[in-house]
């Protein structure tokens, strides 16, 4: 028998990479009437990722207008289908993080804009990098980063290698410069602006829906869900989580290969809290 939850939940903020999605980048069998089964008990579900919001697209098709989606770790809200939020980085902020990753050889360098996004010229793709570029960044066009002037959403790096080891710390001087600088798969940076995370993106659907934090349940597996925990009565980790987001989130579900995520927002939705799944080590 399911526990039950004394305060209903009424947003469900999930990621999509290592969360939502599986391992080949495939939304769960059912998603959509599970959508529609939230919607009819007054639950409102969100896809929150560092994608741009035609990456998010790109995942759901014509139904991503039934859903709120956080894209850009934060940069732009969107509730069935209408912009409510656009944080955007100047290009005086974002020019020197472009100008240093010329330097570090093998990183390529994204700008999100309002739309698309722009891949810096500078350095040739393999087709590898090719292929993981459209599946983030389905509509990019190359450009020179050093003459263009456009404000951004978002900058991504894009590197194969120890990319937290080789390259975030050549990047976390821009921590001091307004900028926040994060490690959002084991081969992309993300850089906002310092005062925008995914955080901010909950914080806006709960003003906007009138839904407080205990009213709130969010799903991430890596570092940039990290500031959600703060902003929600339920944070649940997926077994395959980082460790810092299993140590930090509450609650524990399985692996997201075997769907957990969307069997949790069911739960939630009919007002059951999801069953705790440790793993071995945390035992």
């Amino acid at each position: 028998m399911q526990a039950g939850l004394e305060v209903p939940v009424r947003l469900c903020v999930t990621d999509l990479d290592g969360c939502l999605l599986d391992a080949s980048g495939r939304l769960p069998e059912g998603f959509f009437e599970t959508v529609e089964r939230c919607g009819q008990r007054g639950v409102t579900v969100c896809a929150a990722s560092g994608r741009s919001v035609q990456g998010i697209k790109k995942v759901f098709g014509p139904a991503s207008d039934r859903l709120a989606l956080i894209s850009d770790n934060g940069g732009r809200v969107f509730i069935r289908g209408e912009e409510q939020v656009c944080r955007d980085i100047p290009r005086a902020l974002w020019a020197p993080v472009a100008a240093l990753a010329r330097e570090c050889g093998g990183v390529h360098t994204v700008l999100t804009l309002t739309e698309g996004a722009v891949l810096d010229s500078f350095r040739a793709l393999s087709p590898r990098e090719a292929q993981e570029l459209e599946k983030y960044y389905p509509k990019w066009s190359p450009e020179d980063l050093s003459s263009f002037t456009e404000n951004a959403v978002k900058l991504s790096l894009l590197y194969f290698g120890d990319i937290e080891r080789e390259i975030l710390p050549r990047f976390a001087c821009f921590g001091e410069r307004g900028l926040a600088v994060r490690c959002t798969a084991p081969i992309w940076i993300d850089v906002n602006r310092a005062d925008v995370d995914k955080s901010d993106g909950v914080r806006d659907l709960q003003r906007i829906l009138n839904v407080s934090p205990r009213e709130t349940a969010v799903f991430g597996d890596y570092l940039n869900d990290l500031s959600m925990a703060d902003c929600a009565g339920w944070s649940f980790a997926p077994a395959n989580a980082h460790p810092e987001v299993r140590k930090r989130f509450n609650r524990h579900i399985g692996h997201h290969d075997t769907g957990s995520v969307q069997q949790a927002i069911r739960l939630l939705a009919e007002g059951c809290l999801p069953p705790e799944i440790r793993t071995e080590q945390e035992d």
